[in-house]
């Protein structure tokens, strides 16, 4: 791919997948979402938690983006068992979430890391793909 060429579609759901790895990284471990939150103060890591969550996967919605060999069958499962685990834990958080140092110690906040880790395991065996060029 040349500079002055953009990037093919594949190539940007790729780039997808990518980041939401990196959520999952992150959201996976109490000692990250500390971390990021000591480093951007001004953002609510558990709203965070949310809403990137939604950021990376509106992206993608339909059976193309989701198709192989990007996502795996397994991938697609876990994205879509994570979903409902953060539908979940949502639905049971006021609108504004509390700040993460409360989060902690809540057996739901557990639950969605837990989850995370989990969905984080399956993408972890084909790890992260290029982000300049074709699996």
């Amino acid at each position: 791919m040349s500079d002055d060429q953009p990037p093919s579609p594949e190539l940007v759901i790729q780039r997808l997948r990518n980041q939401l790895i990196g959520y999952l990284e992150w959201a996976a471990s109490f000692e990250e979402q500390i971390r990021y939150q000591a480093a951007v103060p001004a953002v609510s890591v558990p709203a965070e938690a949310f809403n990137q969550w939604d950021d990376w996967t509106d992206h993608l919605k339909s059976s193309e983006t989701f198709a192989s060999p990007t996502f795996s069958d397994a991938e697609r499962a876990e994205i879509a068992r994570h979903s409902g685990v953060l539908a979940e834990v949502g639905e049971k958080l006021p609108q504004t979430p509390p700040p993460l140092s409360e989060l902690l110690s809540d057996p739901d906040w557990e639950r969605l890391r837990a989850s995370a880790q989990t969905a984080l395991e399956v993408f972890n065996k084909r790890g992260r793909f290029s982000e300049d060029a074709l699996a």
